[in-house]
């Protein structure tokens, strides 16, 4: 039977309306979220893991009162295909085993991965010893969001690395400042805030000190603010032991205007001896490219790589999938 003009009004009325609802729910939702990570960041606000999953239910507290529209949000944001579904799924169990296919997947995504990518990295879930879920899962999430690279990213790898330094110290000492300084410049702010936090563990706090270096290494234009940070840094912090890894981090540069500076930190005992001395100094400057392999920054995808070296795959607990997803 033909639709009167009535009846085609209402159909179409009850077709368009709820995706009409979900489009300004979602419009208000990203709003919000986009100020409150503005607020965080302008006031240099201490980000905890809680503060994150706040951060995100502001983004489903609208939809959260109706559970019709939630359904259908749910539906068409967070589960937008089956595949990207699967690899998120598989990032959780096979870590660094996670096709390369699936890796791309989440990246073209990037706008509601973050939130996936964020939880991995934060929740307690992901970093417990289990044969559940991959031990490198939230390190692998923590590369992927480096990739990203956005404020909620920043947010993001802030929080897990406030929360959860003790779990891959390894991993913060000997690989972090490499991953992180993949974002350059847009990483500097964070990687300042993090490095001036007392609250933060010293060895990330090191290590974004290092970060910076290889930035200030591959970026004249940053080079001269990013030294000035860090010297400002290490004169307000009390802990010797700490002050040392932080000036110990500029040796890298090799910058001549530099060497004065770090020399009279030594024979002032600003800094200890256990890192570098004087005789060391000096061999570092008169061998200015040895080292340098050190400054560089890498690729946070070669956690996937299938290399036979692949150090994350050679130790990961779940090289496949054991569960259907």
């Amino acid at each position: 039977m033909r639709l009167g003009v009535t009846e085609s009004s209402e159909a179409m009325r009850m077709i368009f309306l709820p995706a009409t609802h979900c489009l300004i729910a979602y419009s208000i939702c990203r709003c919000v979220s986009l100020f409150t990570i503005g607020i965080l960041d302008r006031y240099s606000l201490k980000y905890s893991p809680g503060d994150l999953l706040k951060l995100v239910q502001t983004n489903f507290r609208i939809i959260d009162r109706k559970p019709a529209l939630q359904n259908s949000f749910i539906k068409s944001y967070h589960l937008k295909s089956k595949l990207y579904f699967e690899s998120i799924e598989t990032l959780k169990f096979s870590g660094p085993h996670t096709d390369m296919n699936m890796i791309e997947e989440i990246l073209e995504n990037r706008e509601e991965s973050w939130i996936d990518l964020a939880e991995i990295a934060t929740n307690q879930e992901y970093w417990e010893d289990s044969n559940e879920y991959s031990i490198w899962a939230p390190i692998c999430a923590i590369h992927l969001l480096v990739i990203i690279g956005d404020y909620k990213c920043h947010l993001a790898i802030n929080s897990a690395l406030l929360e959860h330094a003790d779990d891959p110290s390894d991993w913060i000492i000997e690989e972090m400042p490499h991953i992180v300084s993949y974002m350059n410049k847009s990483g500097i702010h964070m990687m300042t805030l993090m490095l001036q936090d007392s609250t933060v563990d010293q060895y990330v706090r090191s290590g974004m000190a290092r970060a910076l270096v290889m930035i200030a290494a591959q970026d004249e234009k940053s080079k001269e603010e990013i030294i000035q940070n860090i010297i400002d840094i290490a004169q307000k912090e009390s802990d010797i032991d700490l002050r040392t890894m932080i000036v110990y981090a500029l040796l890298d540069l090799r910058d001549p205007s530099l060497y004065n500076y770090l020399k009279n930190s030594l024979e002032t005992g600003f800094v200890t001896d256990e890192f570098f001395d004087i005789s060391w100094l000096d061999a570092m400057y008169s061998n200015s490219e040895h080292g340098k392999q050190d400054l560089k920054p890498r690729d946070p995808l070669d956690i996937f790589s299938d290399s036979p070296e692949n150090f994350y795959r050679k130790t990961n607990n779940h090289p496949t999938i054991a569960q259907d997803i």
